[in-house]
């Protein structure tokens, strides 16, 4: 067990106690492991910044450092103003938008009332996404509030007339309406909406009404239609109440919580997405300027937490460390210290306004110490290999790539621990080791080493109180799996609970009882070989609510049993002890011996003597619960060997389906793996026929021009779109035509209410049409313009002149994408056309059509996009039981028809 936690004091005494006791972690480099499906290291979805694009002055670093992106507060409402919400119609043009991959949210104060809208909202926020923004401001993930549930109280709504509760609810069904507007929309399929970013996930607050009036609530209005649930964990107090650590079991117990729910309730757990982590410093222990302790202290919390989330990867979506931008706002009044969770600082503050940028900052910015987590990091990638820890505040590691593997250590412990390294493989045929260190407490100075060579991998080590270290190994020659361990994650059933209840699923324990949870479909593998661990989720009542009395109870079940067998409880449980606290919260972890668990069905049984606490006091209205043991959730964690003989050979992306590799997207993993090939000969990563050349119909992205001549055509905003045009510029495309005929060409384009001009489209040098583009509002608001142009079917450059005055600058507008779409056909079977339907559309497994006129002729079909999906020759019928959910093209001789597959 842990000394206290205090986060205030941030953590630890001047000189750290040591452990008398060595730990050992023991590593299988030739064991690779599986969590589910995956086994390579995601980086996006670790290493990113909470900014939605980067600052100047860190550009450089975050690409150098493979850092991505983020979150940004904006969106569709904040776009118009607090009820502002226009009619125009989406343009519903059938073609799936591009999205950038971040989170956009905004504050509820700043977009949304109770009673508004949510039919009007959601059309004008898919207005928004797919006609107002480029892909560049097109995120991948909407979250359409911020920690909205703490802002529920405010007078801004509670003056309204509505209750707390109300508006907790009221808000639930805005992202449960937001989330079906944008599934329902094609074109933002690649769209997600995740919710509701809780701030203060203490669930077992007050009896766990916190988990019942919060995020259960959440979950049963709008969980169905989330793509992910969105967590604020930090170390430290989040807006209000008591100091909490939450690295180590709350943390595990929180997020086992939200997976065994919708699990239980949906079938399967829903992907979690933590759109914000890190450590909440109390400021005041810190003097005035700029002190790399305060500054480095949320390194401690994100790698602590890290860890937990790699354990996740295949229910993960994406994690968020708060490390922000330059936050300049923060700089329009004088400050005493630098934005503490900013990457990048001023190299001076003043006390009076700078004239040059009008804020209380020089004006020349610095990487803070923060550019130490991301450094810290840089390399590591690969396939995980196994490696397991002896002691739960020892956490531990290892991926594998070629000839490198890394070995990566994090001690939650407040004292100083001996490790000793145990290599069952990979210990020997050793170049050389690079070792990394980081080390951050709070008081004392944080130190980083940048690393240091050696030729072996020591066999002990002294992990320091707040140390993360990195050993990079570099061997003779690559390596090679020659075994697999696989886990898989089971969620237990409680017997004594309905999923219908007002605490679902957690259980309120009963003195003397043993309680039943329910496992089905274990798979323990064809060799009846691995490792089991139980997984239990128990929140006790520590202090009297409004008292200063300990409540008496025990954080340990007296007895948890498996398949009627007692097993060990062990006395410890990662992080600190919760001491301070008024309820603990957390996972215990428990091993299980292999042989107890039955293939198919389990039971686990779990028994307190004692559950009801000393306090007597409790108050109506469902508002607290009297201090009682409760079981949150019970979950099996089971790795299962294989013999199977693994070799790693680089696998490449197969992207659009066709059967060849992209160059430039690949892991290293043992075939075979969905959507991978072993080749590398993709040129043209979203043509089926690779012929490299844009397809109409089809999106051209204005960027992707072959040749350009220009004063001002250059790419802007991260390469999305074409900007700073000026007269007498232009781009070229290599498109290939499906047909001849008619087409509409409808080009996404901003500018200002002074400026605009002419496109001038030619084909092969023959001018095919002309489009004018007026002022939108602005250079970042898009409006779509259409041109009627005569193609030829087959290859040829598009050319693109853009003429006018423009604004006083001289620039006309800003180009996004243009869409080719089949208005008419050059060439008719008027006897096919007329007569020929589809039957039955939407389309479930089989696409027929109306008449037999087309057996026999050959039929090419497209995603909406002109993308081509597949072909062959109509015998009554087509199976289309391939395609995924959408809406497709298909062309049978000179026919085109829409169909829906269902």
């Amino acid at each position: 067990m842990k000394n206290k936690y205090a986060i205030y004091i941030l953590f630890f005494l001047l000189f750290s106690s040591v452990s008398f006791f060595s730990q050992t972690v023991t590593i299988d480099i030739e064991q690779q492991r599986f969590l589910g499906d995956v086994s390579n290291l995601d980086r996006i979805k670790y290493f990113n910044m909470h900014n939605s694009g980067p600052d100047a002055e860190s550009e450089q670093f975050l690409k150098e450092h493979n850092v991505g992106f983020g979150r940004g507060f904006w969106g569709p409402f904040a776009s118009k103003g607090l009820g502002n919400f226009p009619s125009t119609s989406p343009s519903n043009d059938g073609f799936v938008r591009q999205v950038r991959r971040f989170i956009a949210t905004a504050s509820p104060l700043n977009v949304w009332k109770p009673g508004y809208s949510t039919g009007v909202a959601g059309n004008v926020a898919v207005r928004y996404f797919m006609d107002e923004v480029s892909a560049k401001d097109r995120p991948e993930y909407w979250e359409p509030f911020n920690e909205p549930f703490i802002k529920a109280g405010k007078t801004e709504y509670t003056s309204l007339g509505y209750t707390q509760s109300q508006v907790v609810s009221e808000m639930s069904v805005w992202f449960r309406e937001m989330a079906k507007k944008i599934h329902s929309t094609p074109e933002l399929a690649k769209m997600k909406v995740i919710g509701f970013s809780d701030a203060y996930p203490s669930f077992e607050r007050r009896g766990f009404t916190n988990w019942r009036d919060r995020q259960k609530k959440f979950i049963d209005i709008a969980g169905t239609d989330m793509d992910a649930l969105s967590v604020h964990p930090y170390d430290g107090v989040n807006v209000t109440g008591q100091a909490n650590g939450r690295s180590g079991s709350n943390l595990e117990a929180i997020l086992d919580l939200l997976e065994t729910y919708s699990a239980l309730k949906f079938g399967a757990p829903k992907k979690l997405a933590i759109s914000e982590f890190g450590v909440i410093e109390n400021g005041d222990i810190y003097s005035a300027g700029y002190n790399d302790s305060e500054i480095a202290l949320t390194i401690r919390g994100l790698n602590s937490m890290m860890f937990n989330f790699f354990e996740r990867q295949d229910n993960i979506e994406i994690t968020i460390p708060f490390i922000t931008g330059k936050a300049e706002f923060y700089y329009k009044t004088p400050q005493t210290k630098p934005y503490i969770p900013s990457l990048v600082i001023p190299t001076e503050l003043r006390t009076t306004v700078n004239p040059n940028n009008g804020l209380y900052i020089s004006d020349n910015f610095k990487l803070s110490w923060k550019q130490n987590f991301y450094k810290f990091w840089k390399n590591v990638e690969g396939e995980r290999a196994t490696i397991n820890s002896d002691d739960l505040d020892i956490q531990a590691q290892v991926f594998v790539k070629g000839d490198k593997a890394y070995v990566v250590l994090n001690n939650l412990d407040d004292a100083d621990k001996n490790v000793n390294l145990s290599f069952l493989s990979g210990g020997s045929n050793i170049s050389s080791v690079l070792t990394k260190s980081i080390i951050v407490n709070g008081i004392l100075d944080p130190f980083y080493n940048p690393g240091s060579v050696s030729s072996s991998v020591p066999s002990s080590i002294l992990l320091k109180n707040g140390e993360t270290i990195l050993f990079e190994i570099t061997y003779n020659s690559n390596l090679t799996f020659t075994k697999t361990i696989t886990r898989e994650k089971y969620y237990g059933n409680p017997s004594d609970v309905s999923l219908t209840s007002e605490f679902a699923p957690v259980l309120k324990a009963t003195a003397s009882t043993s309680h039943a949870f329910n496992f089905s479909r274990i798979d323990k593998g064809t060799l009846n070989d691995g490792k089991a661990t139980l997984r239990v989720s128990v929140g006790v009542p520590l202090k009297q609510e409004f008292a200063s009395g300990l409540e008496g109870l025990n954080i340990l079940p007296d007895e948890i049993k498996v398949n009627g067998t007692a097993l060990t409880v062990p006395t410890n449980w990662k992080g600190y002890d919760q001491t301070g606290r008024v309820e603990f919260f957390g996972l215990l972890e428990i091993n299980v011996p292999y042989n107890l668990l039955n293939y198919g069905n389990n039971t686990v049984s779990i028994k307190y003597n004692k559950t009801k606490g000393n306090s007597n006091i409790s108050l109506g209205n469902n508002r607290y619960e009297k201090a009682n043991v409760t079981i949150a959730s019970v979950v099996l964690s089971v790795e299962s060997k294989s013999s199977d003989l693994c070799t790693p050979i680089k696998l490449y992306a197969d992207t659009d389906g066709d059967g060849l590799g992209d160059p430039n997207s690949f892991i290293n993993q043992c075939p075979p793996v969905a959507g991978y090939v072993e080749n590398a000969d993709d040129k043209c990563v979203d043509d089926l026929e690779n012929s490299c050349a844009n397809l109409i119909p089809g999106v051209i992205q204005a960027e992707t021009y072959t040749n350009g001549t220009s004063s001002g055509v250059q790419l802007t905003n991260n390469d999305t779109f074409v900007g700073y045009i000026q007269n007498g510029d232009s781009t070229e495309y290599e498109v290939e035509v499906e047909d001849d005929g008619v087409y509409n060409l409808r080009f996404l384009a901003a500018a200002d209410n002074d400026a605009g001009g002419n496109i001038t489209i030619t084909s092969n040098n023959i001018e095919v049409g002309t489009v004018t583009v007026t002022g939108t509002g602005g250079f970042k608001i898009t409006q779509a313009f259409d041109a009627s142009v005569s193609l030829s079917k087959g290859t040829q450059t598009l050319k693109l002149e853009f003429s006018g005055a423009g604004n006083g600058g001289g620039y006309l507008f800003d180009l996004d994408y243009f869409v080719g779409t089949l208005k008419t056909l050059g060439v008719e079977d008027y006897s096919l056309k007329n007569n020929l339907k589809v039957l039955s559309n939407p389309v479930s497994n089989y696409l027929r059509f109306s008449s037999d006129l087309a057996d026999g002729l050959d039929y090419k079909i497209y995603q909406i996009n002109g993308k081509f999906v597949k072909k062959g020759a109509y015998n009554s019928q087509i199976n289309v039981s391939d395609l995924t959910t959408g809406l497709y093209l298909i062309k049978v001789e000179n026919t085109v028809l829409k169909f829906i597959k269902k």
